[in-house]
């Protein structure tokens, strides 16, 4: 990125004024209350508090994170009715575990580029379609590598 792209000053009122391009965002001083509720967090159980937040945010506002859940869960239930291996139940639950973040960062990615240019852009269709194509990857490897798996343990139970 250009030194010309992005530009950050601080304004007369003690704000931070960022510039993207033709899109500029102000953002003002915080009070050091609310500060503290949306920058560093006080401990461990407010970090993990926020945590469960984003998550259920996530499951409440986004399609494919239900999606994504349901088919964790079917996962999950199939290595269950297969006895899978504990090395196969954590390359599923890791796989599994992928997915869903990728999902949420992919949320992030869209909701970042949605605050900062909020019309229709090219490029913003670019940055959303990438983020979604990094998703649909995580899935289809986890996909295929779920169905090695899940086949592997169905011809040890016949077997």
């Amino acid at each position: 990125m250009h030194d010309n792209d992005r530009n950050s000053d601080s304004s007369s009122e003690g704000g931070v004024r960022i510039r993207c391009r033709e899109t500029e965002v102000f953002r003002e001083n915080v009070s050091s209350e609310s500060k503290s509720a949306v920058g560093k967090s006080r401990s461990v159980a407010q970090s993990f508090s926020f945590a469960l937040k984003g998550i259920r945010y996530a499951i409440i506002h986004e399609r494919n994170m239900r999606v994504h859940i349901v088919a964790a869960i079917l996962a999950l239930l199939v290595c269950a009715c297969l006895r899978c291996t504990p090395g196969e139940w954590c390359v599923v639950i890791m796989l599994t575990g992928l997915v869903l973040a990728g999902e949420m960062l992919n949320t992030v990615v869209e909701t970042i580029v949605d605050l900062i240019e909020p019309a229709y852009h090219e490029r913003v269709k670019i940055i959303k379609d990438v983020a979604a194509g990094a998703v649909l990857i995580f899935a289809c490897v986890a996909l295929t590598v779920g169905l090695i798996i899940y086949i592997n343990a169905l011809l040890r139970l016949i077997g």
